[in-house]
């Protein structure tokens, strides 16, 4: 069956600052020349954002719960989730705490 490219939702977190705009057009280009519903980023085992969902898996978004999210879809449908791997596991963090955000700082700035 072959997916409609078209109509899709694209997740991502605001907290990403490291994420690579290669890494995006990758996923974007890989999942569109893919007959897959599902697009995740992963580093070897870790998955992360963004994710890409087609047209034919909004029913089972717009059902997610307040606290629950794409993974539990991508876990029913593993079989029609491609996974664009990545280099830099740097990319996938998200700053959730103060150490972190000290990490993502030095790494931007950093100091010679």
């Amino acid at each position: 069956k072959e997916i409609n490219h078209q109509e899709i939702v694209k997740v991502g977190v605001r907290d990403q600052p490291l994420l690579n705009p290669v890494t995006v057009n990758k996923v974007r280009n890989e999942f569109q020349s893919s007959n897959r519903s599902i697009c995740r980023v992963r580093y070897e085992e870790r998955l992360g954002n963004p994710c890409i969902f087609s047209a034919n898996r909004f029913d089972e978004l717009l059902s997610l719960g307040d606290d629950e999210g794409g993974k539990k879809i991508i876990k029913r449908h593993m079989d029609e989730t491609l996974f664009v791997d990545i280099e830099d596991a740097d990319e996938l963090l998200d700053i959730d705490t103060k150490e972190v955000y000290q990490y993502v700082l030095d790494k931007i700035y950093k100091k010679d």
